[in-house]
């Protein structure tokens, strides 16, 4: 036992001493030399290129990492110009690691500078910083690498493998909004798994911006499936969640649009007749939604609803204020609504076109004989076709 303790007490001494360059930025403080950066404050001006070469590694890690604490412009001047003059591959490596996740910050916006000074000086140029080589002049960060990744690859993932980027940093994160939230569709179709990354860890409130340019750029019919099951997952759909308050009607609608083609397919994969059928009915509809739990898709047109149940080989029609009367007595009362106990000797669209046979709750089968009369159903009930019956009467 006691040679276990030994052997762990070693691991654990190692594991202190070693850590990968991603790991640095998250790596416990307490793991570095306190202190360092206060006593340099202290040292004159005339030793301090002796007081540089005299820092061991730690210290300067220890370093690195207080960049970001630093309060005062003095002070992160002095702290960046040792760094820059112990100017190496490595210590740019730690450095750049940190930046990944603290790059607007002032003492890392200083650093880069004089990295790039220095650098310039010795006329040397590791590929641990190629980053700050290629972009740490620029004015506009993010437009300067929009442009760099639109103008070659139009990929993100080989911007990121190019210039050593984290994937899981706030740089990363930063630079797959800013050059999505208003990328052409094309774009977006070569960098869906970094949009759906974006949808999947940005706040709600964070997503408008990104969703609308999506929402507007796809062709929703045919848009990007793995993306759009995002949304859905995260926003809920618009007719029924409040995430989506504030998107302009547009957008909401053409969503809507997706929603209700995505429901449909699923419901129609036993019976693909009614996704042939009840598609082409699309811009007459109001809205449509899921009820919970029940694999019921309800599309509501003006004064009417279809309800479908997808293991079934018809829908349910009925008018849109007995529906809801139906509704309503469920709610309260426990009631079940017709279409739950719906069966195939009910009334159909046949029997109210060739019989004029009439009732609640009416059936769209997609089998047989029965097929030929849904449209003709939903036409007159649409308003689609004049109700030939009242013309019929009326010339009696």
């Amino acid at each position: 036992m006691i040679v276990v303790s030994q052997l762990r007490s070693a691991l654990d001494g190692i594991r202190d001493k070693f850590f990968t360059i991603d790991e640095f930025p998250y790596i416990d403080r307490s793991r570095f030399p306190m202190g360092v950066c206060e006593a340099a404050m202290q040292v004159k001006e005339e030793d301090l290129d002796s007081y540089c070469a005299s820092l061991s590694g730690k210290q300067l890690e220890a370093m690195i990492r207080d960049i970001t604490e630093l309060e005062t412009e003095e002070e992160r001047e002095r702290i960046t110009t040792i760094l820059a003059k112990r100017f190496s591959p490595r210590l740019i490596k730690l450095i750049f690691s940190l930046y990944q996740v603290h790059y607007n910050s002032g003492g890392m916006e200083m650093i880069q500078k004089k990295l790039i000074k220095e650098a310039s000086r010795r006329d040397r140029y590791p590929d641990e910083g190629l980053f700050f080589w290629a972009f740490g002049d620029t004015t506009d960060l993010f437009g300067a690498i929009k442009k760099e990744i639109f103008l070659h690859t139009k990929k993100i993932d080989f911007f990121f493998e190019t210039y050593h980027i984290g994937l899981e940093t706030r740089l990363s994160l930063d630079i797959r909004r800013h050059s999505l939230k208003d990328a052409a569709f094309a774009i977006l179709t070569a960098n869906t798994d970094h949009l759906i990354y974006l949808i999947e860890r940005l706040p709600i409130e964070e997503l408008n911006e990104l969703i609308e340019n999506y929402v507007r750029r796809s062709d929703i019919k045919n848009s990007l499936d793995p993306i759009n099951y995002q949304i859905l997952n995260k926003m809920g759909e618009p007719v029924q969640s409040e995430a989506w308050d504030g998107y302009p009607e547009d957008v909401k609608s053409m969503f809507s649009q997706w929603c209700f083609y995505h429901h449909l397919k699923l419901h129609s994969m036993l019976f693909p007749k009614k996704y042939e059928i009840l598609s082409k009915y699309y811009e007459n509809i109001e809205k449509s939604y899921e009820l919970s739990d029940l694999s019921a898709l309800v599309i509501e047109f003006h004064g009417i609803v279809v309800v479908d149940i997808s293991i079934r080989p018809f829908s349910c029609f009925y008018y849109k204020d007995d529906f809801y009367r139906e509704m309503k007595k469920w709610k309260e009362f426990d009631e079940k609504p017709a279409f739950l106990n719906a069966s195939l000797d009910q009334i159909s669209a046949r029997d109210y076109i060739i019989e004029e046979k009439e009732d609640l709750c009416m059936l769209l089968r997609y089998e047989g004989i029965d097929l030929m009369y849904i449209e003709e159903l939903l036409d007159i009930k649409i308003g689609l076709e004049p109700e030939f019956r009242r013309i019929k009467k009326q010339l009696v």
